[in-house]
């Protein structure tokens, strides 16, 4: 890991299938909390490393992650299904306001080029990427015409809420979130608008 400069770090590893990973990351917290790690930790030690209760640093390692995520999610998880997660927003992001394929051959097509370049991102190859790390759903919304709605602005938490809810769904389109609160605000009852005066923290 490489800290480019203030914001931007550079990842270059090899990863699954023995492939080179090059990755440029912009996320300031992590970029300062990577220079504190670096002046701390010993040379020698990996960019991801933990404190002993010795004093030493030691790396960390896929089975102390996985470990970890069984600990605090439950023991049926794994890091693999961040990556999942992570491999069916990149699809459903994809595909986003795509209209019903008129065709087969057509559906086929636009399917592939997703695979591809959400197997690019992760970096498996396409096959093991539509087998093992995209949720089959979002390709059954597809073929019937049901898609995320284009995000409006790259805002990681709405996208991933029409993700979920696109993963609900069964035979509706997923309404746009702004489209929703308008229209909750024309068929409330005058009785509940004027509760809605009432401060409200979130």
């Amino acid at each position: 890991m490489k800290l480019v400069r203030d914001g931007v770090l550079l990842f270059d590893f090899v990863g699954k299938a023995g492939k080179r990973q090059v990755l440029r990351v912009t996320d300031r917290w992590l970029y300062r909390l990577a220079e504190d790690l670096k002046q701390v930790r010993d040379p020698g030690v990996g960019f991801l490393a933990y404190l002993n209760g010795d004093g030493s640093f030691h790396d960390v390692k896929a089975a102390d992650i996985n470990a970890f995520v069984k600990q605090v999610i439950g023991p049926e998880f794994s890091a693999k299904d961040f990556r999942t997660w992570h491999a069916t927003v990149l699809a459903a992001a994809q595909l986003a306001g795509r209209p019903q394929p008129r065709s087969e051959s057509e559906r086929k097509r636009v399917t592939s080029q997703v695979v591809k370049t959400v197997a690019e991102s992760l970096g498996n190859t396409p096959a093991v990427c539509r087998a093992s790390y995209v949720d089959p759903r979002v390709w059954e919304r597809y073929r019937s015409g049901i898609t995320i709605p284009v995000p409006r602005r790259t805002n990681q938490n709405e996208i991933e809420a029409s993700v979920r809810a696109l993963l609900g769904s069964s035979s509706r389109p997923i309404p746009e979130r702004g489209s929703r609160r308008r229209s909750a605000r024309r068929t409330r009852p005058a009785a509940s608008r004027s509760r809605r005066r009432q401060p409200v923290t979130s």
